[in-house]
């Protein structure tokens, strides 16, 4: 495959890549997930988020580099 990266993603290719993963999630997950007993819905909503990196691990993610602590700036004005 030769992909070129970086390629800009819509905002529609997200939104089919992650209702796909949602479409594919089995239903005892889902119930697990909207089900009252928090341990097996956090367990659910981590396999959920699991699945849904899964679909979308084609795509190259970046970010802008992080902003300097409130700690940096006032070490450096002294």
């Amino acid at each position: 495959m030769n992909d070129e990266y970086p390629r800009i993603v819509t905002a529609d290719e997200l939104r089919f890549d992650i209702n796909f993963a949602l479409g594919q999630m089995p239903r005892i997950l889902l119930r697990e997930w909207a089900g009252k007993n928090d341990m097996k819905s956090d367990h659910a909503r981590q396999m959920m988020t699991a699945r849904i990196l899964e679909q979308l691990s084609r795509y190259q993610v970046r970010a802008r580099p992080p902003l300097p602590s409130m700690g940096d700036s006032q070490a450096k004005a002294k």
